[in-house]
């Protein structure tokens, strides 16, 4: 499951069983981004928290997937809000929004040509000064995640794969500096996370403001 058509088909799959957990720092959120701001979830999946956001305030948000299946649930379950199909290249026009979240969807693109495909249409699509949430997983050292990595066997280091057949990837704290280069870093802080699978994994939160390009 290399591409985003795979991607796809594979979260299409999964949409009806998939339960997300990565939850949003809103006291640490609301510090950088006001509620008349104009919001962009990507990789939003049935609108956890484009919902959440929305019940603190923050009412001029956009939601969008490559899941088909992922985004009628969304429309379901939260027809106020707005949902719209989309993959690596975003259908907006450059300085659109105030702000971008990106909730444990850069684990899903393990190519790191995709990620920084995507990144680039973050910071093409945000506003001057424009803020950049991220919330993603970072590279383990316990065991059971080190074998994963060494069975994949894959470049680079911490991608692996489950055995449904999702290719998933944790990142080193340089990639992550490598991916953001486009942005004044603001908040770094490492955490723990429970994963989808109810597993424990290193994690982080990144906020970002974009420079002057």
């Amino acid at each position: 499951m290399e591409s985003p058509e795979d991607q796809q088909h594979y979260w299409d799959r999964k949409a009806t069983d998939t339960t997300f957990s990565t939850p949003l720092d809103l006291d640490r959120f609301k510090s950088h981004v006001s509620q008349q701001a104009t919001i962009l979830d990507i990789g939003c999946g049935h609108g956890r928290i484009m919902d959440q956001l929305y019940r603190q305030g923050f009412t001029n948000i956009v939601g969008v997937d490559f899941s088909r299946q992922m985004l009628k649930l969304g429309k379901a379950s939260f027809p106020g809000l707005d949902f719209a199909q989309a993959s690596l290249a975003l259908p907006f026009r450059n300085n659109s929004f105030d702000a971008v979240v990106l909730m444990a969807v850069l684990t899903c693109i393990p190519d790191g040509s995709h990620q920084k495909q995507l990144m680039k249409e973050i910071t093409r699509v945000l506003k001057e000064n424009g803020v950049v949430y991220i919330t993603d997983f970072m590279i383990n050292t316990d065991p059971r995640n080190q074998e994963r990595y060494t069975r994949c066997n894959r470049e680079p280091y911490g991608v692996f794969e489950l055995d449904d057949g999702a290719v998933l990837r944790h990142h080193s704290r340089e990639h992550l500096v490598q991916l953001t280069t486009d942005f004044e870093e603001r908040v770094f802080k490492k955490t723990v996370f429970v994963t989808m699978h109810q597993h424990r994994s290193n994690g982080f939160y990144y906020i970002g403001r974009k420079q002057g390009i």
